[in-house]
């Protein structure tokens, strides 16, 4: 990965602060992502968090304040030939994909309107950085820049709007974008629905309304003193998803068990990301079981078939599962043929990660 340029400039990077150093590196290897500015990131010695280089997108900061957009290749963002009115909807909160394909879409030339049935944007991301902490990644910050620019560009923001198609047909959009994120995955165990199981789509729902008056920080540190969990908790899923979930239940002092049907832990994340979280668990002495086969669910906890043929009887207060999101096809069939185009994109057409997402609006954004 050699450099195609070389500059030393004030940028907001995703996970570092402003004023952080930042060397380009040749966008072409980015596949998906290669309309970005890709670059080798240096934190200062002054941050917290200490001097490192990361490598990501990165947004110009003039002042203390956000007037550009992720810092985009000068030939990847043309004109719009001519505008339309694009309708998105980002049914909950109007995330990251939502709200890159409308700055955009906007920065095209395009009339762009975004409803939300939710009070606030962010979709999951609040969500994401109360479970994931501030340390690495600044959410938030990523949640405020793209708001920040949206509005900017004149992008008409409905909050607490909930869409179905008598709407849609009512404001008869040119495209239909759809960012309503991804449903909560249930896995199929016998005793799925006994009292000791806390369901993602009902712990999330009880943060989510706290997060409507206190931001993930103060969160962070509320649910170190209190969480409707029990103090043995086996998570289900071991993907990114019950991963992190368990770093943030055992950095609040529950012994945690995370298992999986898949035959490798961590599928699809990000390796550096992968490698650093497993040691951090490995230390905390998480057992991390995968390949296993879910028998039933009882009030002693979780009773489960290991890879090696092993019947065991997890013992929990709480079991969590913690699976992938799986697409909203219903809503978007609900949908159907009320726009002469339509999309989806994030977790609502494909569940993958926050950068997965945002691409998924810059090329929806860029192709219609």
């Amino acid at each position: 990965m050699g450099t195609s340029e070389h500059q030393s400039v004030r940028l907001e990077a995703l996970g570092c602060g402003f004023g952080d150093e930042f060397l380009e590196v040749d966008a072409d290897n980015f596949g998906r992502y290669s309309h970005l500015r890709w670059g080798l990131r240096r934190r200062r010695s002054s941050d917290e968090r200490g001097e490192g280089w990361w490598v990501g997108p990165a947004f110009l900061n003039e002042g203390n304040e956000e007037r550009a957009g992720f810092l985009e290749r000068p030939q990847a963002l043309g004109a719009a030939s001519c505008g339309v009115c694009v309708a998105l909807y980002g049914g909950i909160g109007g995330g990251p994909a939502g709200m890159e394909a409308a700055r955009v879409a906007a920065l095209r030339g395009h009339e762009v309107v975004l409803y939300e049935k939710e009070h606030q944007l962010g979709g999951s991301v609040p969500l994401a950085a109360t479970v994931k902490g501030l340390e690495i990644e600044d959410l938030p910050a990523l949640v405020r820049y793209l708001h920040t620019q949206i509005t900017k560009l004149g992008v008409k923001i409905n909050l607490g709007k909930e869409v179905n198609k008598a709407l849609v047909e009512r404001i008869k959009p040119d495209v239909l974008i759809l960012a309503t994120g991804g449903l909560y995955s249930v896995p199929e165990i016998p005793g799925i629905d006994s009292r000791n199981v806390v369901r993602a789509a009902d712990l999330n729902r009880r943060l989510k309304t706290c997060l409507r008056f206190v931001g993930p920080g103060m969160l962070i540190w509320a649910t170190k003193f209190w969480m409707p969990l029990g103090k043995r908790v086996v998570i289900i899923g071991s993907g990114i998803h019950g991963l992190q979930l368990a770093a943030f239940l055992v950095k609040r002092g529950r012994k945690v068990t995370v298992v999986g049907a898949a035959e490798e832990m961590g599928e699809g994340m990000v390796e550096s990301n992968k490698f650093r979280l497993f040691w951090w668990l490995k230390q905390k002495g998480v057992p991390l079981l995968s390949g296993v086969k879910y028998e039933e669910i009882t009030d002693k906890g979780l009773t489960i078939t290991t890879k090696e043929g092993e019947k065991r009887i997890l013992a929990a207060d709480t079991i969590l599962p913690a699976l992938a999101m799986a697409p909203d096809t219903e809503f978007v069939k609900s949908l159907k043929e009320t726009a002469p185009e339509i999309y989806q994109i994030g977790d609502c057409g494909n569940p993958a990660l926050i950068i997965d997402a945002i691409g998924d609006g810059s090329r929806i954004g860029r192709v219609i």
